[in-house]
């Protein structure tokens, strides 16, 4: 067979195939890998395979098959651990909070000064100072923003009747 009939028979057996909606896919003839290549993207990932020509002309439709599977196999993995890293990995370059220059504790203010030249001051009130909860409050006013509203989203998750338990 020539290989755009290889091409075509390659199209016909993934009309068959069992894939995402939501998945791209190309096909092309790949003459340096005497082969079809197969080009897949689907959420942000891509995954290439090319199906040997020797193949596809010897065993056919499984053999397809076979290649066809293996790249929702491997496009389901890739997915999953991007995923996976882009919650669980921390990188310096995704950073939220630049890095601390100097803690200041000052009862009853615990003042940040921080690597971007901001600052972030929080005060201990109607309770005894405490240094760790208020480096921990400093650090989450300045991911949360900065700005004095942001015990109103901690007490989104906290509940309204935190507050009385104080």
């Amino acid at each position: 067979m020539r290989p755009d009939e290889l091409l075509d028979f390659v199209k016909e057996c993934a009309r068959h195939w069992n894939r995402p909606a939501s998945m791209f896919v190309e096909f092309s003839i790949d003459y340096g890998n005497n082969g079809v290549m197969v080009r897949v993207r689907d959420h942000g990932c891509c995954h290439n395979v090319t199906i040997p020509f020797v193949e596809i002309e010897k065993v056919g439709e499984p053999a397809v098959a076979g290649y066809l599977s293996s790249i929702n196999r491997e496009l389901r993995n890739e997915m999953y651990n991007t995923q996976v890293r882009g919650l669980f990995e921390f990188s310096m370059h995704e950073r939220k909070v630049p890095k601390i220059k100097r803690v200041i504790f000052n009862d009853p203010a615990t003042i940040i000064l921080w690597s971007d030249n901001t600052k972030t001051i929080v005060k201990a009130e109607n309770e005894t100072f405490d240094p760790e909860k208020g480096l921990a409050m400093a650090i989450t006013k300045k991911a949360l923003g900065n700005e004095g509203n942001y015990y109103n989203e901690l007490k989104k998750y906290l509940g309204d009747d935190y507050e009385t338990k104080l």
